[in-house]
């Protein structure tokens, strides 16, 4: 689940509209707006073309929208922790008007989750008897404490896994965005003069709101902020060809072709024999399946082997 996080009047939701290609709704503003949106894919298109597929299937991504808070006011603990699910977050800032303060607004976004967190350490520590558990618990404080949050610090491989059972939120990944005017966003002119404090990178993009809502299909811009994601999240694409239906599936990368099997079906995964696996670009070469294989340019695999981004598998299993 991605999350989008901002004050009221930010522009979040319209981004999200403009995102999942929604429109706006009466829905229950206790629970998050949660909607998918399809990832564009040039290679996909390509590959129905070349095999003349009747049916294409994008891959999809799962957006979330929460009721923005009025700054001054901040967010309730209640609507903080509907952030403890997602896996990414998206702050939303105010990119226009006289009262536009990016660092501020993204300080106090920052700010929100700290707070948050470093009351759920206080409050773990003081019930956990773990010796090890109790001095990572206490490291998280003193950063939190510091007004740093837990994204900027560094962890051990094993300190990580042992994170992931406490809900923290200033943990997760994160990229800013920004709701600009029509006519600073058209002639390149950025309000974007500020530079988030850290040592975690966070991706920057811009966007106007109004054009987005405007036109029926995703700007360049929207596809390069959903290929950021890919990134951020460390997932690739891998590709099905199957009867009449050309196919795009998420994985997360150094997923072996096993569970590649199982990500479209269990049986897949249980009878499991074999992945017989073409490169895109190989694809992109020859223009066919056959010619393909004809040039031995497609490959066997066994189940240990690592999907990549852009691989056109067959798998053949047992039933």
């Amino acid at each position: 689940m991605i999350t989008l996080f901002g004050f009221a009047g930010s522009g979040k939701t319209t981004f999200f509209q403009a995102l999942t290609k929604s429109k706006k709704e009466n829905y229950d503003f206790s629970k998050p707006d949660i909607k998918v949106a399809k990832l564009p894919d040039e290679r996909l298109e390509f590959l129905a073309e070349k095999v003349n597929s009747q049916k294409i299937t994008f891959s999809e991504l799962s957006f979330a929208d929460i009721k923005g808070a009025i700054k001054e006011e901040g967010f309730p603990s209640e609507k903080l922790a509907q952030l403890k699910d997602t896996t990414l977050l998206i702050y939303c800032l105010k990119g226009f008007g006289e009262d536009c303060n990016l660092s501020d607004d993204l300080e106090s976004l920052e700010l929100e989750l700290i707070c948050y967190d470093l009351e759920l350490a206080e409050k773990r520590l003081s019930q956990t008897e773990n010796s090890q558990t109790k001095i990572l618990l206490q490291r998280c404080q003193e950063s939190l404490t510091n007004g740093i949050p837990l994204r900027d610090c560094e962890f051990s491989k094993s300190e990580k896994e042992a994170l992931i059972d406490f809900p923290f939120l200033s943990i997760k990944k994160a990229i800013i965005l920004v709701d600009k005017e029509e006519e600073k966003f058209a002639s390149g002119k950025s309000p974007l003069l500020f530079k988030r404090k850290g040592k975690e990178k966070t991706p920057v993009f811009s966007f106007c709101g109004t054009m987005e809502k405007e036109i029926s299909t995703l700007s360049s811009q929207l596809i390069l902020f959903l290929k950021e994601i890919l990134n951020s999240l460390s997932l690739i694409t891998f590709y099905t060809v199957v009867k009449n239906e050309a196919r795009a599936w998420l994985l997360p990368e150094g997923t072996p072709a096993v569970k590649a099997a199982g990500k479209i079906h269990t049986d897949m995964e249980k009878g499991f024999i074999r992945a017989e696996v073409l490169g895109f670009e190989d694809f992109k070469k020859v223009g066919s399946l056959r010619e393909a294989k004809h040039q031995n340019l497609v490959h066997s695999e066994n189940k240990d082997y690592l999907v990549k981004d852009g691989d056109i598998i067959e798998f053949l299993f047992s039933k």
